[in-house]
């Protein structure tokens, strides 16, 4: 272990990539245990299951690094760049793929015709009919759109804007479930995660502007909260206690910030660095892939096609390096977009 590195706050935004790595491959599991289910009689169901049901938290922590990444990238570039910057990583790559995915969907398969396809394709029908296969695109692109609304609102009001959203959409939740209001039940995956959201617009002045040391006491227990709630949640399965469930997985995963980092600031677990920073420099990619074909193979009906262990070895090892090639693609072209800017500034410095 190493002694002489402190382990502060602005240490927990040290390795986001390998946490977004982490969050990334399992989601995928969580994924394959949902759609690709092993068999009953197999010893190793109920592990798989009990590690796969902690995955849609991943979602969560993706959500509360997104809030203080944009925290960090609006009042430096602007509207006009903070909104390039979001159509080229998330929408162009996201619409080749949806593209060409519905329409095989749309048009070979369903065979529903043009209007289904531009809801699809547009994730319009996520909000529609609560159909679309990506939801979490979609409900990223309204987080993106609404963003420098919040971000301003946030440094305006010193941050009781934020906490004011915060506690109105979790008492309407509440009151939701208690008098049953269908929508707000029905996008409950949604109206959870704005709060995780707003929860790092809040969180990012206390991780960047003053650089504190973080005990080792608190960083004791951040790992007893994070798995006492990730185990917690895997336990509470009635339907008016879902909001209760997503929070407590998204409050588990955020608090693994905490013993990931102070491992890592140790120098521990450096072996595995390399590749959760590959999945996350692809997390996006591998999403994409990754969902859109397990629909497919669960919509058509072909899951029997291939036995199980052959769909995980898939998923979880052949959808990464096309993802990440993917990801490649988009650099290199935006790079070579980027040469002729450069080379005529340097001809007029010339």
């Amino acid at each position: 272990m190493d002694k002489t590195a402190q382990f502060t706050t602005k240490s927990l935004l040290k390795f986001r990539l390998e946490l977004f790595g982490l969050a990334a491959i399992w989601i995928v599991f969580y994924h394959l245990t949902a759609i690709i289910p092993i068999a009953g009689t197999n010893p190793v169901k109920p592990v798989f299951d009990f590690f796969g049901y902690m995955g849609p938290g991943g979602v969560d922590l993706f959500l509360f690094f997104s809030a203080i990444g944009l925290s960090f990238s609006f009042p430096k570039n602007g509207a006009k760049h903070f909104y390039l910057n979001r159509i080229k990583r998330v929408f162009i790559p996201y619409l080749i793929v949806a593209i060409i995915f519905y329409g095989w969907y749309d048009f070979g398969f369903l065979k529903d015709g043009v209007w289904e396809y531009i809801l699809n394709v547009t994730t319009l029908n996520l909000w529609i009919k609560h159909g679309t296969f990506a939801w979490y695109v979609s409900f990223i692109f309204v987080l993106y759109a609404v963003f420098p609304l919040l971000y301003i609102g946030d440094k305006k009001t010193k941050h009781w804007l934020t906490i004011g959203l915060m506690s109105i959409f979790a008492i309407v939740e509440i009151i939701a479930y208690v008098v049953r209001i269908e929508p707000i039940i029905l996008f409950n995956r949604e109206w959870t995660r704005i709060i995780v959201f707003l929860f790092g617009i809040l969180a990012f002045d206390f991780l960047t502007k003053k650089e504190r040391n973080i005990p080792l006491y608190m960083t004791i227990i951040a790992t007893i909260l994070s798995i006492g709630l990730m185990v917690g949640a895997v336990f509470i399965y009635p339907e008016y206690l879902t909001m209760l469930r997503r929070l407590m997985l998204a409050a588990g995963w955020i608090l693994m910030v905490v013993p990931y980092s102070f491992l890592r600031e140790k120098k521990i677990l450096n072996y595995i660095k390399y590749p959760l920073s590959y999945l996350g420099t692809c997390s996006l990619e591998l999403y994409l892939f990754h969902i859109m074909v397990m629909r497919a193979v669960e919509q058509t009906g072909n899951i029997d096609a291939l036995p199980t262990w052959a769909w995980y070895l898939i998923f979880l090892f052949g959808a990464p390096p096309v993802a990440y090639a993917y990801n490649l693609l988009f650099k290199w072209i935006y790079s070579i977009k980027k040469q002729p800017k450069n080379e005529a500034a340097s001809n007029q410095q010339q």
